[in-house]
C-alpha cells in the first residue's frame, strides 16, 4: 500500500510542478493589456505612378518651376496647375487652395489626384491627355505627343 501511496505522491509533485510552470511560463509570454493591436496597412495610391510621371513630364520634378503659357496665364509647380483648373477644383471639392499654394507638391498633388481619379481612373490614357487638354482632352490631337512621352515613362 505504501509503494501506491509514494507513485501518487511523486504523481502529484510532477503535475504540480508542471502546472507552476505551464502558469509561470504563460504570464511571462502573454500580454499585459487586452487590447487587440491591428496594424494600420500601408495606404495603396494606384496612380503614385502616373503622378510621379507627370511630375518629370510637366517640370522635371522642379516643385517651383513656372511657365507663361500661349493663353497669357502661368502654369505653376510641379505639375503645372494653371488658374482655371485650380479654381474649376477649389468649386468642386470645396476647397479654398491658391495659386501659390502648388508649389508646395503636397497641394498640387491633391489636386492631381482628384483629376486622375475623375477623368477616367482605369484608363492612363484618358488621365494624361485630359490633364494636358482639359476635360475634352480625349478630342484634341495636341494631346497625343503628350501621351506618347508618358507612355514611354510609365
Amino acid at each position: 500500500m505504501e509503494l501506491v501511496f509514494t507513485k501518487s505522491k511523486k504523481m502529484f509533485r510532477k503535475m504540480t510542478i508542471t502546472l507552476i510552470l505551464t502558469l509561470t511560463t504563460t504570464l511571462l509570454f502573454a500580454p499585459a493589456e487586452k487590447t487587440l493591436y491591428i496594424p494600420r496597412p500601408e495606404s495603396i495610391n494606384p496612380y503614385e505612378t502616373i503622378w510621379k510621371v507627370a511630375c518629370k513630364i510637366e517640370s522635371s520634378n522642379n516643385p517651383l518651376a513656372y511657365h507663361m503659357e500661349e493663353n497669357g496665364f502661368p502654369s505653376i509647380g510641379i505639375v503645372q496647375i494653371q488658374e482655371s483648373r485650380l479654381i474649376d477644383f477649389n468649386r468642386r471639392f470645396r476647397q479654398s487652395f491658391t495659386l501659390m499654394d502648388m508649389y508646395v507638391p503636397e497641394k498640387a498633388k491633391i489636386v492631381f489626384m482628384a483629376y486622375a481619379s475623375d477623368f477616367s481612373p482605369n484608363d492612363y490614357e484618358s488621365i494624361f491627355r485630359c490633364w494636358n487638354g482639359g476635360g475634352n482632352g480625349m478630342s484634341k490631337n495636341s494631346t497625343i505627343d503628350y501621351w506618347k512621352k508618358a507612355k514611354s515613362k510609365l
